[in-house]
């Protein structure tokens, strides 16, 4: 046995080296839960309850478990930041401000940008809004919280999403967040 206090230094070295000689090798590391983007997820959507912040909604998106496509994605979170959009009026109306902050004209990339994060507005808001009605009334039951988490990620094709990104991370990595998924299902 091979004990060491850090090894993401020496990742690649140690497993190539180990491998080469047939020396069987599992590497353990501990790792912050909230590493996993389904948990940042999570966090993010009841962080949403009853406030609203922009960071917080940018954050569901930052999670890469959303459908939005990149261009959407980055209008949607530079338009929430130019405008400092907050609280749950601002978020479900129509956005109509230029996009560039404090300016007369409208340019024809600004038009897009305004379209895109609007079309974003419009994937990302409606879900959470519906996420958000367990809360109704102040206090939900946990069981509720996590039927409403489902019902989400199933929704907004974040469960899809998490088992494509799986697929690129090593086999480790990969059940490891599966692993954190199946708990969140069953609890």
């Amino acid at each position: 046995a091979v004990v060491a206090a850090d090894t993401e230094s020496l990742s690649g070295i140690t497993d190539s080296a180990m491998r080469r000689h047939g020396i069987p090798i599992f590497t353990s590391r501990s790792e912050r839960i909230t590493s996993s983007p389904s948990v940042r997820l999570i966090i993010s959507l009841l962080r949403i309850v009853g406030r609203w912040r922009g960071e917080d909604v940018i954050s569901v998106v930052k999670t890469g478990l959303s459908s939005l496509s990149n261009d959407l994605a980055c209008a949607f979170e530079n338009y929430t930041d130019t405008w400092n959009i907050r609280g749950h009026a601002m978020f479900t109306s129509p956005w109509s401000m230029n996009p560039d902050g404090y300016s007369e004209s409208l340019s024809r990339r600004a038009r897009q940008t305004l379209v895109n994060a609007n079309e974003a507005r419009e994937i990302i808001i409606p879900p959470i809004e519906r996420f958000c009605t367990v809360f109704e009334g102040g206090r939900a039951p946990i069981r509720k919280i996590c039927e409403a988490l489902v019902e989400y990620f199933a929704e907004t094709g974040a469960y899809r999403a998490m088992t494509e990104r799986a697929k690129t991370l090593s086999p480790d990595d990969s059940a490891r967040e599966m692993l954190v998924w199946s708990e969140i299902c069953t609890a």
